[in-house]
């Protein structure tokens, strides 16, 4: 049940009675839902409160309006006798609609609608109260949770698709209860409660609020008393708003928080993940409190005595009597952590632990009337009240003012007198906040992540988190939980930065002791380990190996600057630099554009940014307006120079790490892919060349900024760069056969406005959507990329036809590989997250290496388990490969045969690995013991350690035959090599007598000593790198990333092919095209359907252009297409359009036939759309659309140009529509040109290279009169001619305009109709007479 958490959201619960089955103590009546209560005795629960157990654990929410249950008696005792169960009758007749065993929608605040069963608490109890406004339902959920909830939160189940309830089908857990409620719903009410009763623990209903209605009173009585422990009793006093909050490290027991200053409480609703339930109980603590962890600036150190806060181990079974929960003190013992550095925590009470919380209810910056309907006062956090820290009044943190241009709102000044009024923990907060204003921080406070202020806000506004109580926005969740959270306000486009603990209590007072540090020093030492933004992400060791938080799609981070170009011509020349950080390739790459940015504008739509580094005050407005209409993108700007550095800057700052510098060499040794963008007369690579100095200024500007989210090391060390060229820029010149008129670009361009305009890859029925049939991730990425960049060179095109054609062939192969494919995980990204998990740099000078995490081995295990599924998916990738070796013989295609003799070798690594160590062992315990060749550095420990026994032995040996007496080592640990002798016997002068025992006495000596020191030294070093193994395990595997990568290129390429392959047979008329060179360009489809309509009732279409002679009865390649409104012009454009695109993809096509000579572009100036952006009109949109086509069509381009002109006056329209049909036509571009302007189509029907073509219709009951008698039929099928009418009338019947308007407008366009015949028949006449085909008197005859 995918709930929303809170701060103490995630303790364990008590554990389940062993006693579940209700059969024995209920009887019930079966008629519609209802079921008669019955008295019931027993001992089902004699020992809940006293005997521990290690049954699985209940986590029950707590209803916002159940009375929390108090124990009344000395002790805490019950006063109910053990064993011993009163009958509890209902406050009222149950409801009509609602009884016992109904099945229902249940719903808790900050939750989802989710299914559940009304229940009474206990076997014969209370089901329904206070007049059956609330109703006791059990959620069906894993681990079982209930809840007392109203009336109007409840709703009749009915199954998933129940209109009124909102879905949460993303959400397994979810589906998972709706499966479990059909299958309750199908018994009846007896066998439904029997089946599918849970029975709670005592203690949990003592717990949670689920009390009698005959308690509820005596409980009000006594809350503010139960809310207190002795611990926050004897404090009280002493500081008038401190918190004080400890918390039970017992696994056995519940969790409590105790606050002083609360006043009252509000019950919120607490719920586990799957892998929160594996939580240790932790609290901020002193080490988890900032409050507490430096509460005296007297004190010198964050200690436990303070508090008097001691830790319970975890490993202790610790009796849950409540006498004992009651009692002053207890006995208290160290907790245990798994790196056994935990801060200490205390044991308390749990119902106080949430009067810390109250509703979340609270805006950000607007503070708004609490959750009581009743309550007026608005809730003020204290820094709303900070008058430097309004907007309008701050300074950032060189106290600039924000009307300054040089103000930096990521920092904030804070003042030096507030910060010193701070505690050290608090204020260590603020200075990190001050430095990182725009950042949301989740500050590590003991076993939990905490927010305060702003950033509590927006936690509880963004997670549905809970604030806790206190003058000042705070909120919270468990370590565990970081991934979720981080990842859900980074998808929400939030900058978060991860803030943990690099001390531990002992370490800071251990620092304290030796530096003398001032009071606000004293407190345990934080790091920011990682900045994370939508861009600026990776797979973290926190985030669960099982789900990953990443879509297929890869998100860009981007940096862009520009220069104008020379003065002699328009335009910008560009520089960018964008990278994947889930993958790590940095694309590097400089170019010119035209002046509406065409090219950059390409970019953005091949590799999609989701956020964009700039020049803070040096954009033009052309970048500027671009930026600005990219509404879901973060724009970061930088400080020119400081942040987004020079060229030169850059260069030097990557020599001088150790990116690319080994720790021997002095100069850098550059990937070779970088070198391309070096000056060659450079030989140091310190300067870039000419032509790639503002794209080695974005290569800055991002390592800047990786740098300061500290992920430069982690990416850069990867040495994976790349050259961006535009598409338009890499040409096909290496083929030396190719005539030159014929040599162009190596793929067809397909600009950002063509790939909205075909729906190419965005869209309910894009093309991107209807070929992606892939298995892997990686596969989706690389169909991206071919679908964005389709080649224009036959032979390439040829090579994918015959793979896809022979995979075609292999059905029984493709039937065992595609399992395969889709059981791989995301091995390009997984190689990403090995490389840095393996990196010593990252494991020395990076924060991480130096965090306490308290789930470490929780992250140790997921670590593992990725380690363990990147081995399995390339076992996977071998298997593979083999299914298709075994068919070998039946491939033709060289790319298949390239693609599978190009996959490397891998059996000898995996077999390495997999005898290395224990993978199931080391899964379950998180843990990597090497074996016998796994690690060099291990197994040379290994044996310096047993040579060194071996030595002590064979001295061993010497000394007893020197003394002619059996002599044994004595001691261990730092004691051993003590030689044991006999007392009788005489031993030479340089033993040195250690101890002795009755008869026999212990020596030293020199040798003896040595042998000491040696394996003392030798089992540290062992020591220490098997505590490092994990490491450098992954650096081993690390080690053969090239070899991994190519793997992973095979398999993708495989993918792709034959996810062509499947949409190749997805329709029963597929041909496979041909593409060729020619002089003159052609386009042939016979019966051409369009490819993301699979449908038998779908019109198919003839298409020619460019065919002359015997193979055509049509001239011409340029289409004036005319025919109705909604008559499927625009339909057939695209149709076309994408034919082309999926031709030269390599595809087959649903066609009987497909002929065309290559196309180097795809334009399309399709429907009618503004830019409000950018202040352009609809009509100025179609003009640079137009203007951009006019300038880079070339013969060889297809144009799909629909209604040019409709945005301005008709006959300026029609005057511009002629003129660029003129210019397309003889160019003899492969055009489709719609228009409704007749007289543009009898203008244009003579021209040569012009044929005439409209989308047929079937007109009955044609009516000069009244249109709206006509009915039109669409044939939806293009034929010859021009069409006389656009039947507009029609279209307007369709959209429902009244008869009546239809029949004036019909009226009045006959009028203008006649004016224009008139007109034009006059200026023939006058034409007539001034050329003297007929004379004045022939006029006059006519009488007009």
């Amino acid at each position: 049940m995918q709930k929303q958490t809170t701060l103490f959201s995630f303790f364990n619960r008590t554990p389940k009675s062993s006693n579940s089955s209700p059969s024995s103590s209920t009887s019930r009546s079966e008629n519609n839902g209802s079921c008669t209560p019955t008295t019931t005795t027993g001992d089902d629960n004699d020992n809940a409160a006293t005997t521990p157990t290690s049954r699985p654990l209940v986590s029950t929410p707590v209803s916002r309006t159940g009375g929390e249950k108090r124990r009344r008696t000395s002790g805490g005792q019950s006063a109910e006798p053990c064993g011993s169960r009163k009958k509890i009758k209902n406050e009222d007749s149950p409801s009509k609609e609602y009884s016992e065993g109904t099945v229902v929608w249940a719903k808790l605040e900050g939750y989802p609608w989710w299914p559940a069963m009304i229940r009474g608490e206990s076997h014969g109890g209370a089901y329904s109260r206070k007049s059956a406004v609330e109703f006791h339902v059990q959620f069906f959920d894993n681990p079982p949770s209930r809840a007392w909830i109203r009336k109007g939160n409840l709703k009749l189940y009915g199954g998933n698709q129940d209109a009124d309830i909102p879905p949460a089908k993303s959400d397994r857990g979810w589906l998972s209860a709706c499966k479990t409620a059909d299958n309750a719903l199908s018994l009846r009410v007896g066998e439904r409660l029997e089946k599918h009763w849970i029975e709670f623990s005592s203690d949990v209903e003592d717990n949670n609020g689920h009390c009698s209605a005959e308690n509820s009173e005596a409980e009000k009585e006594e809350v503010s008393e139960c809310i207190e422990t002795p611990k926050s009793r004897s404090r009280r006093n002493v500081k008038k708003h401190k918190r004080v909050l400890a918390i039970a490290s017992s696994s056995e027991e519940d969790d409590e928080v105790v606050s002083s200053n609360s006043k009252g409480s509000k019950k919120a609703n607490y719920k586990k993940s799957k892998n929160e339930h594996e939580e240790d109980t932790y609290s901020p603590t002193k080490n988890g409190s900032l409050e507490e962890e430096s509460e005296s600036s007297e004190s010198p150190v964050e200690s436990e005595n303070e508090s008097e806060v001691e830790s319970i181990s975890d490993d202790e079974d610790v009796p849950k009597s409540a006498s004992k929960r009651s009692a002053t003190k207890g006995k208290q013992k160290p907790s245990g952590t798994p790196n056994g550095r935990s801060p200490a925590v205390s044991k308390v009470d749990v119902k106080s632990r949430l009067q810390q919380f109250t509703s979340s209810d609270i805006k950000c910056g607007s503070p708004k009337p609490g959750p009581s309907a009743t309550e007026k006062t608005e809730n003020v956090w204290e820094h709303m009240k900070l008058s430097w820290a309004q907007e309008g009044r701050r300074l950032d943190s060189k106290r600039r003012k924000e009307t300054d241009l040089d103000y930096d709102p990521r920092t904030l000044y804070v003042p030096k007198d507030f910060l010193d009024s701070r505690t050290p923990g608090m204020r260590q907060w603020w200075v990190l906040k001050s430095q990182h204003f725009d950042t949301i921080l989740f500050f590590k406070v003991g076993k939990f992540y905490e927010f305060y202020h702003w950033d509590a806000c927006i936690a509880v506004q963004e997670l549905g988190i809970t604030y806790m109580k206190g003058e000042y926005a705070h909120s919270g969740f468990p370590e565990i939980s970081y991934s979720r959270f981080a990842n859900a306000l980074v998808e929400k486009g939030y900058k978060v930065a991860r803030i943990e603990q690099t001390e531990t209590p002992a370490m800071l007072a251990e620092r304290v002791k030796n530096t003398k540090p001032n009071k606000h020093e004293k407190v345990i030492t934080r790091e920011i380990c990682q900045v994370a933004t939508k861009g600026v992400r990776y797979a973290s060791f926190q985030d669960d190996f099982t789900s990953s938080p990443f879509t297929p799609e890869s998100m860009y981070l981007y940096a862009v600057v520009e220069k104008s170009a020379s003065a002699t011509a328009e335009g910008f020349t560009f520089g960018v630099c964008f990278i994947d950080t889930t993958i790590g390739t940095f694309h590097i790459g400089q170019f010119n554009d035209d002046r509406h940015a065409s090219r950059l504008r390409t970019l953005f739509s091949h590799f999609t940014p989701v956020q964009i580094l700039h020049e803070r005050g040096k954009v033009s407005s052309c970048l500027q307006q671009l930026l600005h209409n990219m509404s879901g993108v973060r724009k970061d700007p930088l400080l020119p120079d400081t942040e987004f550095w020079s060229a030169k800057k850059t260069l030097k700052f990557l020599a001088e790490q150790e990116y690319y510098r080994d720790s021997e060499s002095t100069s850098p040794k550059w990937p070779a892919e970088f070198q391309t963008v070096l000056s060659k007369t450079d030989g140091l690579g310190l300067s870039p060349d000419d032509d790639w100095e503002l794209g080695v200024r974005c290569l800055g500007a991002v390592v800047w900024y990786l740098k300061h989210c500290l992920l430069d090391h982690d990416l850069l060390s990867q040495k994976k760069f790349e050259v961006y060229k535009p598409a338009d820029v890499i040409s096909n010149t290496d083929i030396p056969s190719l005539p030159e008129r014929l040599k162009g670009p190596k793929y067809m361009i397909l600009d950002g406005i063509s790939l909205r305009n075909l729906d190419v890859l965005e869209g309910p029925l894009s093309l991107l959507s209807t070929l992606d049939k892939c298995g892997t991730n990686f596969g989706k990425r690389l169909l991206r990329h071919w679908v964005c960049l389709p080649f224009a060179i036959p032979e390439e095109i040829c090579d994918r036809q015959d793979a896809i054609e022979d995979l075609m062939r292999m059905r029984e192969c493709r039937g065992k590989v595609i399992p395969l494919l889709k059981s791989l995980p995301d091995l390009e990204r997984l190689l990403s997250k090995t490389h840095y998990l393996g990196s010593a740099h990252r494991s020395k000078n990076h924060p991480d290496g130096r965090a306490i995490f308290f789930n470490e081995i929780n992250y140790s295990k997921n670590k593992i388990n990725d380690l363990i599924a990147v081995l399995k998916g390339f076992k996977t990738c071998v298997k593979v490969i083999k299914e298709f070796k075994n068919v070998q013989d039946e491939i033709k295609s060289s790319l298949l045969t390239r693609v599978i003799q190009g996959f490397p070798s891998l059996d000898k690594i995996l077999t390495h690995f997999d005898n290395a160590f224990d993978h199931q062992a080391a899964s379950k315990d998180g843990k990597i013991k090497p074996k016998p060749g796994a690690d060099e550095e291990y197994d040379n420990a290994k044996k310096a350690v047993n040579d060194i026994q071996s030595q002590a032995e064979d001295y061993l040996k010497g000394i007893s035959k020197q003394l002619s007496n059996r002599v044994v080592y004595f001691g261990s640990d730092k004691k051993r090599f003590q030689i044991e002798v006999p007392d009788n016997v005489k031993v030479p002068k340089e033993f040195e007598m250690s101890s002795s025992r009755k008869g026999f006495k212990r020596y030293y000596n020199a040798k003896t000593r040595e042998f000491l020191a040696a394996i003392m030294k030798a089992e540290t070093e062992r020591e220490e790198i098997l505590r490092d193994i994990t490491r450098r395990i992954f650096s081993q595997f690390d080690k053969d990333r090239e070899t991994w990568s190519r793997a992973v290129e095979c398999i993708a390429t495989l993918d792709v092919l034959i996810s062509l392959t499947l949409y190749s047979e997805s329709q029963d008329l597929m041909c496979r095209p041909t593409v060729s060179y020619s002089s003159e360009p052609f386009l042939n489809i016979v019966e051409g359907r369009h490819p993301c309509v699979a449908s038998d009732t779908y019109i198919a279409n003839d298409t020619t252009m460019g065919l002359e002679g015997e193979r055509s009865t049509q001239e011409g390649n340029f289409i004036i297409l005319t025919g109705p409104n909604m008559g499927g012009k625009s339909t057939l454009m695209r149709q076309v359009g994408l034919l082309t695109v999926l031709s030269h993809l390599g595809c087959y096509v649903p066609a009987e036939k497909c002929e065309l000579s290559v196309v180097d572009r795809v334009f399309t100036r399709l429907g009618a759309n503004d830019n409000i952006g950018e202040g352009e009109s609809t009509f100025f949109v179609e003009m640079s659309e137009t203007s951009a086509i006019l300038k880079h069509a070339t013969p060889s381009s297809l144009l799909l140009i629909d209604e040019l002109g409709r945005g301005t006056a008709t006959y300026d329209g029609t005057a511009i529509a002629y003129a660029v049909a003129k210019e397309l036509s003889e160019r003899k571009c492969r055009s489709f040109f719609s228009t409704h302007y007749h007289s543009l189509v009898e203008a244009l029907q003579d021209m040569p290279h012009i044929q005439m073509s409209h989308m047929a219709c079937m007109v009955e009951n044609e009516n000069e009169d009244d249109p709206t008698q006509e009915s039109i039929t669409f044939l939806y099928k293009m034929i010859s001619g021009p069409c006389p009418k656009s039947y507009g009338f029609n279209a307007a019947r369709l959209a429902g305009i009244n008869d009546d308007v239809i029949r004036v407008a019909y009226k009045k366009a006959k009028e203008l109709e006649s004016v224009v015949n008139g007109i034009r028949s006059f200026t023939g006449i006058c034409s007539g007479i001034r050329k003297k085909k007929f004379s004045m008197k022939d006029f006059a005859a006519l009488k007009i």
